[in-house]
């Protein structure tokens, strides 16, 4: 299948870290460079995985259902400049947190997890 083979690319070209035995199902968005999925994690459909500055740790034995969304990273408001001008590269620092999902963890649909 196209999509197995995409996800093949994907987890050794772009993820932190990704476990042979993680099962992922597409669409999957994000930035995954600082994604870290352990062993036998079944992630679902339509997951947005949003990392600009921290990390997700999914630590292993999870079944994750449909259209997870995790943020890591938060707004920052500076004085003097408007939230539209606010940008990663001058964000101050400890707007972003990892997130990390402890092992055995079961995630339901439409859940949203933030740092």
């Amino acid at each position: 299948m196209l999509w197995q083979r995409y996800f093949g690319l994907l987890r050794r070209s772009k993820f932190g870290f990704i476990a042979d035995s993680v099962k992922l199902t597409p669409p999957l968005s994000g930035n995954v460079r600082h994604v870290f999925i352990y062993e036998n994690v079944g992630l679902g459909p339509h997951a947005n995985l949003s990392t600009p500055n921290a990390k997700i740790i999914i630590k292993g034995n999870c079944a994750i259902a449909e259209h997870l969304t995790i943020h890591t990273g938060n707004h920052a408001r500076v004085l003097g400049k408007f939230v539209t001008d606010i940008t990663e590269e001058n964000k101050p620092d400890g707007y972003d947190k990892d997130v990390i999902i402890e092992k055995d963890v079961w995630i339901g649909s439409n859940v949203t997890i933030l740092a």
